[in-house]
């Protein structure tokens, strides 16, 4: 059989020859055609914004033109945009290069002017007043000027990019939902029809396909015919045979045939064109402008501002830069975990258009040795190229730990290794790249001072918690999505019985962006489980309580039991009224409000009392009397105890409020200097104080915890009837809100009384 296999015959080479030809002629009528269009397409868009002249005016209108053809979202596609991008971002960094150029020579002759000044030898260094430096008359390059009207175009084409985008996303998802709610007839009927209409075309064309794979299975070699001739003769033969009484059959099912074929060979090449995308968008997954407005990020003050002067040289570095400004190379973000550091990163770049790269700081601890540093390279290599961009570096402290401390052997070296080439790569890049670093972390005082140093990260910025008027912005964002109880059954804040977000903001002090958000999602769910159509207030007091003293245990309480913890709980919220009477009595207005009651065992406690805090604008001093009013309230429980089971017959309820303010007035006398015995003095500078000097602090201690009881026993006493009321319906309905409270406190007189000095 010569150089094939023995198991070939004569029709199996004729079958592969027609199936070889078939296929080829179909990838190829692909791939001619993908080809001609793309290169019509790139023709076309090469030939729009290709530059004409140098000058100004030229350029401004060869942009106008371009702007003109391209700003019309209707009609812009995005494979225009695209390659038009491309080139000007091509355009804009040959002309950074000229400018970086034109600088360099400018330095190079102010020198030689320098040098020229200082005399043949040099002995005028001393005195410069002889032969002053001629001053610079020549104005800037003419490419700075191109430079700006690039980048707003550049702005522009990015604009547009993400509109369409946008449209894309939307236009398919509209036809996704259209084939989602089409009948399953409906779909069988169209998925038949498209089968019918694919066959006839086959059968249209066979004959045509037919002709060209007969002529390229004639079209061989000299050799192959003589071996075909030669070996094959029986087989054609007998191959003619079986065809003349076979054909007959399979000629009607011949065009069914080839398509079901074609049609598996085209999704098969589908396939892998959709994998290699796949892996593309895995491989650049984190490139990509994020989907986050700065108008997202709530409650965090003026770190907002200094991120809007980022966005600002981000959009134009040019402007700043021929004004002589250089662009902030970085940024760190600092603050409690939680509060919006990176949704601020990701707010930047999405607000300047730009490129947004992302890595961890653990990112950069590989399994081999150099891997961190490699990564380092090429993720600025990236930020360059695709510059402007973002870079941000999360949990900045891992990788920028201070050196000299490694304790860790070669992994230690390595992570050193890599924070030596991150700094090397913050030096070799100036303004004018268009690459910002952000770096966050919530440890700024471990990380390494070449690192924060002006020139690296030169901005520093710290994202507080959110004040009562960011928690209330967060929530507002947040419950934007719930379906709240109403009437209208409407989404978002606004409908007719919302919560009162304010009143809730009031009482989330100390909440961070991501604790609000947990609150929200912790309600939603409370009403899910429940099985309400609409999120109400209590499940937000639900969420709040299972989110600070944790989930209800279900546990029943016995009569005494629910009775001592009644009285226990009314104590504190009666020893709080009393004490804002008390002080707004003595001119000082804006004390904390109850907010809410409950007797329900949760997270081992038997129950709580929660108080909302004033508006910032009427929030009052922690002066010595409202500190001690505070202690006041933290002992109203013990109080309460003593009074209904008699002294010395109190339970270990009070352990966690004793020790809220035994830590209390540990600070007021160590931290505050507002003891009178130990006076302006803090003992917590480093210095070790004297046992003496100790002695006299748990002494002061305890006289202010002995007052403060005092002072609670004494608002019981004089508001007995109220107590004991508050504590009635607290055992009727286990749980009590802000408002229900302040009810039941419009009924009796509240008396003040007297506090310590």
């Amino acid at each position: 059989m010569g150089r094939w296999s023995p198991g070939i015959t004569c029709q199996d080479v004729s079958k592969r020859h027609i199936i070889h030809g078939r296929v080829l002629a179909v990838i190829a009528s692909i791939f001619v055609a993908k080809t001609i269009w793309f290169g019509a397409a790139t023709a076309s868009v090469i030939w729009s914004v290709h530059p004409t002249k140098v000058n100004q005016e030229n350029h401004t209108n060869h942009v106008d033109s371009m702007e003109q053809q391209l700003d019309d979202v209707g009609h812009a596609s995005i494979f225009q945009v695209d390659m038009e991008l491309r080139i000007r971002q091509f355009q804009r960094r040959r002309l950074i290069r000229i400018l970086n150029q034109f600088t360099n020579m400018r330095k190079n002759q102010r020198v030689i002017r320098e040098l020229a000044n200082q005399g043949p030898d040099g002995s005028h260094l001393v005195n410069q007043s002889i032969s002053p430096v001629e001053v610079e008359t020549t104005g800037p390059p003419p490419e700075l000027a191109q430079l700006l009207v690039l980048e707003a175009r550049i702005r522009r084409l990015r604009h547009l990019r993400r509109i369409l985008l946008a449209k894309k996303a939307a236009a398919r998802s509209r036809q996704e939902l259209a084939s989602l709610r089409r009948s399953p007839v409906k779909k069988t009927l169209q998925t038949v029809c498209g089968s019918c209409l694919g066959m006839c075309v086959v059968a249209k064309t066979y004959p045509r396909i037919s002709q060209v794979v007969k002529a390229a299975k004639n079209w061989n070699d000299k050799e192959e015919r003589t071996w075909l001739r030669d070996v094959g003769k029986h087989a054609d033969k007998k191959y003619a045979e079986f065809q003349e009484v076979v054909q007959p059959w399979l000629e009607p099912f011949q065009p069914f045939i080839d398509y079901f074929w074609q049609a598996w060979i085209w999704r098969g090449f589908q396939r892998r064109l959709m994998a290699a995308r796949e892996r593309e968008l895995k491989e650049t997954s984190d490139i990509g402008v994020p989907n986050v407005a700065l108008e997202d990020v709530a409650g965090i003050g003026s770190a907002k501002t200094e991120a809007l002067e980022i966005v600002e040289c981000l959009m134009a570095p040019a402007r700043f830069a021929s004004l002589g400004a250089h662009c902030p190379k970085g940024l760190l973000l600092t603050g409690p975990p939680g509060c919006g550091k990176t949704l601020l990163a990701k707010a930047i770049a999405a607000t300047a258009a730009v490129p947004f790269l992302s890595r961890s700081g653990a990112d950069f601890n590989q399994r081999y040795a150099g891997a961190g540093t490699t990564m380092v390279k090429e993720l600025f290599a990236t930020a360059r190229r695709i510059s402007p961009a973002v870079i941000l570096i999360d949990e900045l402290d891992y990788l920028g730990r201070q050196r000299g401390e490694e304790r860790g052997g070669g992994l230690e070296t390595d992570r050193a290794a890599a924070l030596t080439q991150l700094l090397a790569e913050m030096d070799g890049f100036g303004s004018a790249d268009g690459v910002v670093v952000i770096g966050t972390t919530n440890r700024p005082d471990i990380l390494d001072k070449a690192l924060t140093r002006p020139g690296r990260f030169d901005r520093k910025v710290t994202v507080p918690l959110p004040d009562v008027e960011g928690r209330y912005q967060i929530l507002r964002k947040h419950s934007k999505r719930l379906v709240l109880d109403s009437s209208s059954k409407l989404i978002g804040p606004e409908t007719p019985t919302a919560p009162d977000w304010m009143a809730w903001a009031k009482r989330t002090t100390g909440f961070s962006g991501a604790d609000l958000a947990g609150l929200i999602n912790e309600a939603a769910m409370a009403a899910a489980r429940e099985g309400c159509s609409s999120v109400r207030e209590h499940h937000l007091q639900v969420a709040y309580t299972k989110l600070l003293i944790g989930i209800p245990s279900g546990r029943h309480q016995s009569p005494a039991e629910m009775n001592v913890t009644a009285f226990h709980e009314a104590g504190h919220a009666v020893v709080n009224e009393v004490m804002r009477v008390s002080l707004g009595a003595s001119g000082i207005q804006g004390f904390r409000t109850v907010a809410h009651i409950s007797i329900v065992p949760a997270g081992g406690t038997g129950g709580v009392t929660q108080f909302a805090d004033p508006e910032e604008a009427s929030r009052i001093p922690q002066s010595r009397k409202v500190l001690l009013a505070m202690l006041a309230v933290d002992m109203g429980g013990r109080a309460a105890e003593e009074i209904i089971l008699g002294q010395g017959q109190a339970t270990m309820g009070a352990q966690t409020d004793i020790d809220m303010a035994t830590r209390m007035a540990t600070e007021m006398v160590a931290a505050g200097g507002l003891s009178k015995a130990i006076g302006p003095r803090s003992l917590q500078s480093g210095l070790a104080p004297s046992q003496a000097l100790l002695s006299v602090v748990d002494a002061e201690v305890k006289l202010l915890l002995d007052q403060a009881l005092s002072a609670a026993r004494a608002a019981l006493s004089r508001n007995g009837a109220l107590h004991a009321a508050v504590a009635e319906v607290l055992i009727q309905q286990e749980t009590l809100d802000g408002k229900a409270f302040q009810r039941v406190v419009g009924s009796f007189p509240v008396h003040p009384v007297r506090l310590p000095v």
